[in-house]
């Protein structure tokens, strides 16, 4: 209607009518571009919390693994140096460093849902405590772990789509590309060298008859571990890799940890287990 009635005056040459009607059609179609635009936003806005949330989510699973992973390798730790410290003529290489030595990470016992949130955790770690608890799986204990594996189904599915710029914040971008690299760095390592390792100590206690599980006699397998220098180094090299394991555990919780509140910050809210949220 209101483009025939522009053609109307252009050939009646009312040039008023003209620019008015041109200058009607005009912010009409600005008008329709700037609420296109702004429903647009809004979409966006509305993905970029959701993907934000799954994130959290997958955070907040990867934080409650690695707790488990870290009192796991601590106690693999404590084990050797029980094992070592209960056979001082074991046929050891000098130590790099002693566990005592290592700062080590404090083991969480059941988390619970308000202590992940907020990082309020109790320390609960002793060498002794967790050593006398293994005393009859002392092998098996010391040579099987847990492995990390991330839950990064969010992010994966974000960098896929292609749509990772929808996060404005680009620092908590960067964190999430760091995170990934160091989590990514944890299971290579795990893939080429500490299960590989796990493998090679379990082949050595089978040709002394030490099964990966099973229990055995504390004092006949510290005697087992004195008199046979191969037990002995295979033990101080799983000691080394236990070590390492847990430097990368700790750092990737860390890291963990510190997106998550970011992410929770850029929210504005507290992001619970079950990928929900409150104000």
């Amino acid at each position: 209607m209101i483009l025939r009635r522009l053609a109307t005056s252009i050939r009646k040459q009312g040039w008023f009518a003209v620019i008015i009607e041109t200058l009607i059609v005009v912010f009409g179609v600005f008008i329709g571009l700037q609420v296109n635009n702004w429903n647009n936003a809004l979409g966006d806005r509305q993905s970029e919390t959701q993907i934000l949330r799954d994130v959290a989510t997958d955070l907040l699973a990867d934080i409650e693994g690695y707790y488990d992973q870290i009192e796991n390798v601590q106690l693999r730790i404590a084990t050797i140096s029980y094992i070592f410290d209960s056979t001082p003529s074991a046929a050891v290489n000098e130590l790099i460093s002693s566990p005592e030595e290592i700062e080590l990470w404090p083991t969480w016992a059941a988390p619970d849902e308000d202590a992940l949130q907020t990082g309020s955790l109790e320390p609960n770690f002793n060498f002794e405590d967790y050593a006398a608890a293994a005393k009859e799986s002392l092998w098996s204990t010391a040579i099987t772990a847990k492995y990390a594996q991330r839950s990064g189904a969010a992010f994966d599915a974000l960098v896929n789509s292609g749509e990772l710029g929808i996060i404005r914040n680009k620092e908590i971008v960067r964190q999430l590309q760091n995170y990934q690299l160091v989590t990514m760095a944890i299971e290579k390592s795990q893939d080429v060298t500490l299960r590989p390792a796990r493998d090679a100590a379990t082949f050595v206690g089978h040709k002394f008859g030490l099964a990966a599980f099973g229990a055995l006699d504390e004092g006949e397998f510290l005697r087992l571990i004195a008199s046979e220098p191969e037990l002995a180094a295979t033990l101080q090299t799983q000691l080394g890799w236990a070590t390492t394991h847990h430097v990368m555990l700790v750092a990737a919780e860390q890291s963990a940890q510190r997106l998550l509140e970011d992410i929770q910050t850029e929210l504005g809210e507290t992001t619970g287990d079950d990928g929900g949220a409150s104000e």
